[in-house]
């Protein structure tokens, strides 16, 4: 009695101090399965009390871990049971370095793997991503590429979103570490990853997604070359852009006073996930790879830019932070290349070349993929319909009706509850949010054709005159009138490009409003980039850039070689 009138968060703190915590080791070995479950149901809700109780309980952690663990490798225990001991040992270990955490993973998984019932399957996944908080260290020799393939398997099964969320939590734990960011793109992470990325519109899905590529971003070449060929830079690249910019200001000023509108959360980008995005921007170009900042250039780097900080502009000042120092190291970064000369910026785009030919090639292998995959569900639904007998119509309630394309593993027996083919026309007008079955978005899913080449043919084929400074070369680009000659500053062309771009997106007029910003250090650093780069001089005609149509002599056909290097 006294535990069913104390098992919520509320008295929770009050449980961890009365003494009862002892004897939990007594009541979890209770026959009466429901005093089992309310020592469970309270465990968990004392563990996530705060530190002060959770430190309490594990003063009896080597008592109260082996009777759960007990409880979930016991094979004729109750689905329910089980689902609850799984929720006690996530919330137990939840923000705990514990090398104990490591004899939990592989239950967990195995649960996942072989339990038939959706509860147990949510509480299992939602503990691993806690446990999955811990330092790389204590879980990766725990993550094989056979259970990170399981975790890719369930996104694909769309049990819900629940457990669609807690495995991009997972992913984004692994992405801390470059081994397991390769076990992820084996087996086919990037291309799930893609398709939420495109055509999801979750909220959590998508931070998670965003941050794990973050992450990436930051990790070796092979990784960030593999994210810009398989197209989600590029779609990242697009969807900022394409945002309706008043209803996300919005959302950034609501989200940073506390409050939750669920009307903009139907957007892509809100404020959000918009602090992730803004970094896997600044992580890339802050890499030290020309090739890489190149390609973000040829996709629109400088609209992207101005579009994130028309976005962060009434949102936390980290954010507008991560988007000044980007636009810096971009200016820095072009003034280099425009410094390099002609034969090395021509044999940086016959790299860049092979960049395209890859991200070509990533879309036609899942045009080719999305066409058998659909071909074969055809089939399938024939076969159906050709062994489907009267009897076995009759017998719709019967419980073996899985079919002969049914998946040996109880875990593929679950289906996503049909919600929508229930609902009435008028409650699928109401619902705008977008299903997200993976094989919906993944039928749904384009991987982008590259635009950067293009971008760069236009580029060195601009009208431009040497000027000799400091020992190196420079251009200085020659205006389309002759009044202003005098007063255009000596730009070299991806520079003079950039800038047109920003300008294009009103960053002039952003970098007005931020200077005298309440934070000094963003005041000052608009100053900056407003005088140094985009502040008018006089010559506010920006159609100074004139381009030939004759690129083709600078960009011999290449064609992708194994173990290709790319220089940093």
């Amino acid at each position: 009695m006294f535990i069913s009138e104390v098992n919520d968060k509320t008295h929770a703190g009050d449980v961890a101090y009365s003494g009862i915590i002892p004897e939990f080791k007594v009541l979890l070995n209770s026959p009466n399965l429901n005093v089992v479950e309310q020592s469970l149901c309270l465990i968990s809700s004392i563990a996530g009390a705060g530190k002060e109780e959770q430190a309490i309980l594990h003063l009896q952690k080597e008592n109260l871990i082996n009777q759960i663990y007990t409880i979930l490798t016991y094979q004729s225990q109750k689905t329910y049971v089980i689902s609850l001991a799984a929720k006690a040992i996530g919330n137990f270990f939840n923000g705990i370095e514990d090398p104990v955490i490591g004899q939990f993973i592989p239950v967990l998984f195995n649960l996942v793997h072989e339990s038939g019932d959706i509860d147990v399957i949510t509480e299992s996944l939602h503990s691993l991503a806690l446990l999955y908080r811990s330092p790389i260290s204590i879980t990766q020799p725990y993550t094989t590429p056979d259970r990170i393939q399981q975790l890719l398997n369930v996104v694909q099964q769309s049990i819900s979103d629940e457990t669609a969320i807690d495995v991009f939590n997972i992913l984004l734990s692994l992405s801390m570490d470059d081994s397991m960011i390769q076990i992820i793109i084996d087996m086919g992470g990037f291309q799930i990853m893609h398709a939420y990325l495109q055509g999801s519109r979750k909220q959590e899905i998508l931070r998670n997604i965003l941050h794990a590529m973050s992450n990436i971003a930051a990790s070796i070449p092979d990784h960030i070359q593999r994210m810009i060929t398989d197209g989600l830079v590029s779609t990242l690249l697009t969807q900022i852009v394409s945002q309706q910019g008043e209803l996300q200001r919005d959302i950034s000023k609501n989200d940073d006073e506390g409050t939750n509108n669920d009307v903009f959360a139907q957007q892509w980008l809100s404020s959000r996930v918009l602090k992730d995005a803004a970094w896997i921007i600044h992580n890339l170009v802050h890499q030290k790879n020309p090739l890489v900042f190149l390609m973000l250039c040829g996709e629109g780097l400088a609209s992207v830019l101005s579009r994130l900080l028309q976005l962060s502009m009434n949102a936390n000042v980290d954010i507008l932070y991560t988007v000044l120092d980007t636009i810096t190291k971009m200016f820095l970064w072009a003034e280099q290349f425009d410094l390099v000369d002609q034969t090395s910026q021509t044999q940086l785009m016959n790299q860049l070349q092979v960049f395209q030919q890859l991200q070509e090639y990533s879309g036609r292998e899942l045009s080719s993929q999305q066409a058998k995959e659909q071909e074969f569900s055809m089939g399938e639904f024939a076969d159906n319909q050709m062994f489907e007998s009267p009897v076995k119509q009759q017998s719709s309630s019967s419980s073996n009706s899985e079919g002969i394309y049914q998946f040996q593993s109880p875990m593929h027996m679950l289906q996503a509850p049909p919600a929508r083919q229930h609902q009435s026309d008028e409650e699928e007008d109401d619902d705008d949010e977008i299903q997200d079955s993976y094989q919906t978005l993944f039928h749904q899913l384009v991987v982008p054709g590259p635009r950067y080449i293009q971008f760069f043919q236009d580029l060195l084929t601009t009208k431009s005159v040497p000027i000799m400074s400091s020992g190196q070369v420079n251009c200085v680009l020659v205006p389309q009138y002759d009044q202003k000659d005098m007063k255009i500053k000596k730009r070299g062309p991806l520079e003079a490009k950039l800038i047109v771009q920003l300008c294009e997106a009103h960053a002039d007029n952003l970098m007005c409003e931020l200077q005298g910003h309440s934070n000094k250090k963003i005041s000052n650093d608009a100053i900056t980039l407003y005088n140094n780069y985009l502040s008018a001089d006089d010559d506010e005609d920006t159609d100074f850039l004139e381009f030939e149509g004759q690129a083709d002599q600078f960009f011999p056909e290449v064609h992708p070689q194994p173990n290709i290097q790319f220089s940093s």
